[in-house]
């Protein structure tokens, strides 16, 4: 068996640190994506964003475990399209955390829509093991 020539190590090295380096950048994404240890602003901001794109699916994984048992992605999908017939389409959502207090916290998305101008939604939240989940989605129902 021959020995690695030291080109052969440096390739093999950069490969190796290539796929880490992936591999980080994927978990960091996920992590945003699902507001998982994150705070509560970014977790209503990842939550309207992925109604407003319609990927209701994408939008379950922010909501508490109360929340979940209760909501499937159909009640979502009917509660979005009743605000955009208001409102028009979202876009250029923004969350900001208006008080957070222990394990409990309420936040709004600021978000643009197409014919409303700006609009806020508000959403009560709940802190779990894995960071901020949308526990009340108030105005997503009025």
């Amino acid at each position: 068996m021959s020995t690695p020539t030291p080109g052969r190590r440096l390739i093999a090295g950069i490969v190796l640190v290539a796929v880490v380096a992936t591999a980080a950048v994927a978990r960091l994404r996920y992590t945003e994506r699902h507001g998982r240890g994150s705070s509560p602003a970014a977790a209503v901001q990842g939550f309207v964003s992925a109604l407003a794109e319609h990927r209701f699916d994408a939008a379950i994984p922010y909501l508490s475990e109360r929340q979940r048992a209760q909501i499937i992605p159909l009640t979502l999908e009917v509660r979005t399209t009743n605000l955009e017939r208001r409102t028009g389409r979202i876009s250029a959502v923004r969350g900001q955390t208006r008080w957070q207090v222990g394990p409990r916290a309420f936040a709004v998305a600021d978000a643009n829509t197409q014919h409303a101008g700006g609009l806020q939604l508000g959403f009560g939240l709940v802190r779990d093991a894995d960071g901020w989940r949308i526990d009340e989605l108030y105005d997503l129902y009025r």
